[in-house]
């Protein structure tokens, strides 16, 4: 009878610690982007968390803003990401769930580091 006890305790064990993993990754996580002359980096941390990406800058073709989901998703409020579009045509997210300021903020800044004119490209969803 133990057994069984155990048994059915380890689920509720293994979601209360992804729950709190989850929280502590919410609190303490920074993004941080850094450009080089070779790479575009996209970490978050102190606490592992998926998402990192790192790309070489001659790869990337342009960037863009897009709604990330449609509001229902996220209390009917629209969320935004930044997105790089690579030379094979691939689109790659970078920075995920922002509001449309940080979004436009985060894609200009990194069009002017990277010295890319996009020529009004991705300028048309309202972000």
């Amino acid at each position: 009878m133990g057994w069984l006890a155990i048994i059915i305790t380890i689920p509720h064990a293994a979601v209360g610690a992804l729950l709190v993993y989850a929280t502590l990754a919410g609190l303490l996580n920074r993004t941080v982007v850094k450009v080089t002359s070779e790479f575009l980096t996209v970490r978050h941390g102190p606490v592992p968390w998926f998402g990192n990406r790192r790309m070489r800058v001659d790869e990337l073709e342009r960037l863009s803003c897009d709604t990330d989901t449609g509001p229902e998703k996220h209390g009917w409020r629209y969320v935004y990401g930044v997105n790089a579009l690579t030379k094979g045509a691939s689109k790659v997210d970078l920075i995920t769930e922002l509001d449309s300021a940080q979004a436009l903020f985060i894609k200009q800044e990194l069009e002017r580091w990277l010295s890319i004119d996009d020529h009004g490209a991705g300028r048309d969803i309202r972000c």
